[in-house]
């Protein structure tokens, strides 16, 4: 079995005409998926609390460095960010070699929580969460 290598991973934005870009100097990206908890508990269930799942969230947090210009990649995150009424992107993630039947996910997605560092003596990084606008259309462990 062959082990997975973080590099062998991007995430890709579409350029708002059905185009998908790579953000430029994304360094990384983690993918928390988690479920709500529903208490099905009641006076005669002891002292255990007695749960079911409920819905579950995922979000997918996207860090790098800073390489500018990039119009179609980290501004139109940027651009979808800071619109406001907010309008979700569609994003997927693709494997090496990163081309169009490489995907492992894709959705319709929200930008959030958009961080712009500029430490001294430091490389400028970005970081951002995204969040489903609707259920994934593509959602493989690849």
């Amino acid at each position: 079995m062959a082990k997975k290598l973080g590099h062998e991973y991007k995430v890709f934005v579409d350029n708002g005409s059905g185009t998908y870009n790579a953000i430029a100097g994304e360094v990384e990206h983690n993918r928390d998926g988690s479920t709500t908890l529903i208490d099905q508990s009641a006076k005669g269930t002891g002292q255990f609390a007695v749960q079911t799942p409920g819905r579950k969230t995922l979000v997918i947090t996207v860090s790098g460095k800073k390489d500018l210009p990039d119009p179609n990649g980290l501004e139109r995150v940027y651009t979808l960010q800071k619109a406001y009424p907010q309008t979700a992107g569609n994003f997927q993630v693709r494997k090496d070699p990163f081309t169009g039947s490489d995907i492992i996910f894709a959705s319709s997605m929200y930008v959030s929580n958009f961080t712009d560092g500029a430490a001294d003596q430091d490389n400028a990084s970005y970081s951002f969460q995204l969040t489903c606008a609707s259920s994934p259309t593509t959602d493989l462990l690849s």
